[in-house]
């Protein structure tokens, strides 16, 4: 029996636990310095405050909240960790020789994905791991890029298409996190790179359709949902800081 790349990964994984999909602590926390305090806050209007934090710097502080976010992370086929700080202002200002100091003493695995969180939480905004890692930080991330074919099929960010109102139907219940059908589109690309579900999944689901345009429509956009979550991934370059926004 021929054993594919993808599987032979998933036993070597299954077996070694540093090829767990979130390696180490899976979720680092940077900690605000007294000079940093001091260099960063007079330059930001207001002064820095509690507010500012990056989006999971508050929960993380939550052992269980992290073993958590391993576990929604762990049929991803690459190794990843997600940096958040005290302040936004210290992934932004990423070039600092503290925080580049800090991040390579966590001796964090060789072939490594680093995602640096550069955007805060919204005030009262949900705290849940499958909102804060899945929803926000991933599925954001992924719905705030540029994407001429997804735009050409009328499907933006923060805009309601019958489509993809359908698709996010078909996802698993744990995976529809949102409720509101403007925001659906992250919950399903956040379910794609979570390989929460695949293009045989989601083959089934069409093939229960009776309308040939329907099935046509649905399997088009998925197809190009699919292709961007791999070239994202592809994109992100190993063992280097890569800093996103999800809005």
């Amino acid at each position: 029996m021929k054993i594919t790349e993808g599987r032979l990964r998933s036993i070597i994984r299954d077996m070694i636990l540093s090829e767990a999909p979130l390696v180490g602590d899976g979720i680092y926390r940077y900690e605000m310095s007294p000079e940093e305090d001091k260099e960063f806050g007079g330059s930001i209007p207001g002064g820095l405050t509690d507010d500012t934090s990056t989006i999971g710097f508050r929960q993380s502080k939550s052992p269980s909240w992290r073993a958590e976010a391993r576990v929604l992370m762990r049929n991803t086929p690459d190794k990843w960790v997600i940096v958040t700080a005290a302040q936004t202002v210290l992934i932004n200002f990423s070039e600092t020789k503290r925080f580049n100091q800090w991040l390579w003493s966590q001796k964090i695995p060789k072939g490594t994905r680093i995602l640096a969180i550069g955007s805060a939480s919204f005030p009262g905004d949900y705290e849940s791991v499958a909102w804060v890692i899945g929803h926000d930080i991933i599925g954001h991330t992924l719905a705030g890029r540029e994407n001429d074919r997804l735009r050409s099929l009328g499907i933006s960010v923060g805009g309601s298409n019958p489509i993809v109102d359908l698709i996010h139907s078909f996802l698993p219940d744990d995976a529809r996190i949102s409720t509101d059908s403007f925001d659906y589109l992250p919950d399903i690309l956040a379910a794609i790179f979570l390989n929460v579900v695949s293009r045989t999944y989601f083959v089934k689901k069409i093939n229960t359709l009776t309308d040939d345009n329907t099935r046509n429509a649905v399997s088009e956009v998925l197809d190009v949902m699919f292709d961007d979550v791999e070239t994202w991934i592809s994109r992100i370059p190993e063992d280097k800081l890569y800093v996103i926004k999800p809005w």
